[in-house]
């Protein structure tokens, strides 16, 4: 039996400072139902829960409160 995500009606906010847009579900709406999430190879996300693991890395430093 195949499982799907409920489909909600995506938007595409503006992010001006990049001259650039990106897809969004919108203000407050979360995808649930994803079995696992990937980034770079590994598991971020299974069953909708974080794993803790993130493969990423810092590319700026810390920021100085103002």
């Amino acid at each position: 039996m195949r499982e799907t995500t409920p489909a909600k009606k995506p938007c595409q906010p503006s992010l001006a400072r990049a001259g650039r847009h990106r897809l969004a579900l919108g203000p407050g709406i979360d995808a649930k139902g994803y079995r696992a999430t990937v980034l770079s190879g590994v598991v971020v996300a299974e069953n909708d829960e974080p794993t803790g693991v993130l493969p990423g890395r810092l590319i700026r430093g810390v920021q100085m409160a103002a």
